[in-house]
């Protein structure tokens, strides 16, 4: 039987390994990044400032939120509610599901006041506070993953007058999907500024705007649908009649139209 010699016995070469994976898209990133439970989102925001950078993002956040909504949806209720004591800066956090108190230590070191806190407004899961008796201090905070955001002071020009009455509203703009704080000045009648910060641009701006009325102390604020909603006090011009006024937050124009007498007694108002 003959060999033959000519034929080749060394072993096939071995298959190319394949080529490294190239960069994923930014938007393929931060989808992954928007699934991810709050926990491990935390860890993955100190990989790169990119990343860091998303935790005030305003676009991310609206995002997270709706996949958390949804997982929320399927894995059970999540809530929880915060409380300020009066005359107090502690906040107290209580669980939707649980029955026990879990205290909250605010790591927010430029908070070494002594005028206490309000929670002036929540949306998304992020809650707007202020430092009273006029709002001197505000800020937005995700109490989930702790992060902060101490809001610039505005540089709207002021009137030569010490404000009276400050009011403040939180919510999200689906149009320009942003979150914005407003904020209503009264100084002696009939002098009043309107002001919207904007946490994409991370500015203060004002607006030109007819108010004529003031808003009650005990009046519930509530957010649908992009408008506040409030009770208030029509000035002078308007008979001093009871008002059910309300913003909104995209088109940022208010609107006003009268309210029932039963509004005399009311101190809070619940709208769904």
């Amino acid at each position: 039987m003959s060999t033959n010699l000519n034929q080749s016995t060394t072993a096939p070469a071995p298959a190319e390994e394949p080529a490294p994976a190239k960069d994923l898209p930014k938007d393929i990133i931060i989808d992954i990044l928007s699934r991810l439970p709050v926990r491990s989102l935390v860890q993955f925001y100190c990989v790169c400032k990119s990343w860091y950078a998303l935790r005030l993002n305003s676009n991310f956040i609206s995002k997270h939120f709706h996949h958390s909504t949804l997982s929320t949806a399927n894995h059970g209720d999540r809530s929880f509610f915060l409380l300020t004591r009066h005359q107090s800066k502690a906040i107290t956090l209580l669980s939707g599901t649980k029955s026990v108190d879990i205290p909250i230590n605010m790591d927010i070191p430029f908070l070494n006041i002594s005028k206490p806190l309000r929670i002036s407004g929540s949306c998304h899961g992020l809650v707007c506070l202020s430092v009273m008796p006029i709002a001197s201090i505000l800020i937005i905070w995700n109490p989930a993953t702790r992060v902060f955001k101490d809001l610039p002071v505005s540089d709207v020009k002021r009137p030569n007058a010490g404000p009276i009455k400050v009011v403040l509203g939180f919510g999200f703009d689906s149009g320009s999907n942003d979150y914005k704080v407003l904020r209503i000045v009264n100084y002696c009648y009939p002098l009043n500024q309107v002001e919207i910060y904007s946490l994409g641009t991370d500015t203060w701006r004002e607006i030109q705007a007819n108010v004529r009325f003031i808003i009650f102390e005990a009046s519930s604020r509530v957010f649908v649908r992009g408008r506040f909603h409030w009770t208030a006090l029509g000035f002078r011009e308007l008979n001093g009649r009871e008002l059910i006024v309300t913003f909104d937050l995209g088109e940022e124009v208010f609107s006003q139209f009268i309210g029932v007498q039963l509004l005399s007694w009311i101190e809070d108002v619940l709208m769904e």
